[in-house]
């Protein structure tokens, strides 16, 4: 489905920066209110909430082909409790909240897709999130692996036992025994 004409596609790519990030590089930083939508062109980020005691959870990641922001912070400018990083080497796609609101006086459709993509972001969020809640770690990573066979083949043992709320040895224990079988 066509939301833009060829020229008006053009108009809104030329508003998108490109940058390269280096794997742990961030793009957004926690506790910061962020303007920023971005797609992933290439790699793979993770959204991690750093503890007070030092420690890092991952609660999210985007891969290729996606567009990300930390939406509660984009759309109700609010700070977000996040920091969107490179878990491999990437290269994104970036613009500004006040770019897109001033193409959207130009381009109509523009406001309606907004909304849309603001809309997917929190979805796949969600349903990316509630995998790690579904049980034990075991059951975790067996919804992980079904639901995001590529991603889960890209990503490190650290990365992935972050995500399930896990260490690495343990992950690796359960790893061994799935594949045993």
């Amino acid at each position: 489905m066509n939301f833009f004409t060829e020229t008006e596609t053009g108009i809104i790519c030329s508003n998108f920066e490109p940058i390269e990030l280096q794997p742990d590089e961030g793009f957004i930083a926690a506790n910061t209110t962020s303007n920023l939508l971005g797609f992933v062109a290439k790699g793979i980020l993770r959204a991690v909430e750093p503890k007070e005691n030092g420690e890092r959870i991952i609660h999210y990641f985007w891969e290729e082909n996606n567009f990300f922001s930390e939406a509660e912070s984009y759309f109700e400018n609010k700070p977000t409790r996040f920091s969107i990083e490179a878990a491999m080497p990437c290269t994104l796609l970036y613009t500004t909240k006040e770019k897109l609101d001033t193409l959207e006086l130009e381009i109509a459709t523009l406001g309606l897709v907004k909304t849309q993509f603001g809309a997917q972001i929190m979805y796949e969020k969600s349903r990316m999130q509630e995998i790690a809640k579904k049980g034990d770690v075991k059951t975790c990573y067996q919804l992980f692996l079904n639901e995001y066979p590529k991603l889960a083949n890209r990503l490190s043992i650290k990365n992935i036992a972050s995500f399930l709320n896990t260490t690495p040895s343990h992950l690796s224990f359960i790893r061994k025994q799935l594949f045993k079988l």
